[in-house]
């Protein structure tokens, strides 16, 4: 059973409207840590490929001399052609059906924790990858969207007796770098970092949210209207978790750089 409505996920994100396919924040913050990782390698890389390029948050940071030529792979069509930079390609993260042995690096920016088999998008990546070949990802892990997911979980319980899924099952950084291993990667380095973004309203995680596309795309979601009433509880639930009167999100992520 897939865990993940690609469709949805597409169908959204094909939806936004020019206002939302800006450089997004949280992207652009990850893509500049990115980019530090990257110019601590020391090998220099003729041909890179960045699964789930987005609007070219990473590229608009790239500096040539690491690497030459990087080809954009987007999964969505409204996203491909707001992204103003060059070499781009249609690819579906699910379904990475390009050439063995055709990159040099692979880069990803916060784009594979949507997909429903990580374990053959990993072996696809080392698949393309040429032999010594990098990969470097950063991707969200579990903790992200704390304390909103506990705060959503209590509500659920007092008011309907059970919880529907609603927040993305993120993998743990263990789990992350057995799943890289077992597709044959070696010399793995894998460490956690967090970032917690302030809110004045509860209203404005929810549009941040819907906004980048990144709200319920869970298969088993429940798909009625749970009422005014249940965001109310929401909201009251966070109150107690206020800092300076904003509500504080964590974005807890892994960066990890494999190799071929």
């Amino acid at each position: 059973m897939k865990i993940f409505d690609r469709e949805l996920l597409k169908l959204r994100a094909n939806g936004l409207h020019n206002k939302h396919l800006e450089p997004n924040f949280l992207r652009l913050e990850i893509a500049e840590r990115n980019m530090e990782k990257l110019n601590e390698i020391n090998n220099n890389f003729q041909k890179g490929l960045e699964i789930g390029a987005g609007v070219g948050e990473f590229y608009s940071l790239l500096n040539s001399q690491k690497i030459a030529e990087l080809w954009q792979g987007i999964g969505v069509d409204n996203v491909l052609n707001h992204n103003p930079y060059p070499n781009k390609i249609l690819l579906d993260e699910e379904n990475i059906n390009l050439k063995d042995n055709s990159f040099d690096i692979v880069i990803s920016n916060f784009s594979l924790h949507n997909i429903n088999n990580p374990a053959d998008a990993f072996k696809n990546i080392y698949r393309i990858l040429s032999q010594g070949g990098a990969f470097l990802m950063s991707i969200p892990i579990a903790g992200t969207l704390y304390p909103l997911n506990e705060v959503l979980f209590d509500v659920e319980m007092r008011l309907f007796n059970g919880v529907s899924p609603r927040i993305h099952p993120f993998a743990d950084i263990t789990t992350l770098g057995n799943l890289v291993q077992a597709a044959g990667f070696q010399d793995i380095t894998v460490d956690k970092d967090k970032i917690a973004i302030m809110y004045s309203s509860v209203d404005k995680i929810f549009a941040d949210l819907k906004n980048a596309g990144q709200n319920n795309i869970l298969t088993n979601r429940n798909k009625n209207y749970v009422g005014k009433n249940f965001f109310k509880e929401v909201e009251l639930g966070l109150q107690k978790y206020k800092e300076q009167n904003h509500y504080p999100i964590t974005i807890e992520f892994a960066n990890l750089i494999a190799w071929k």
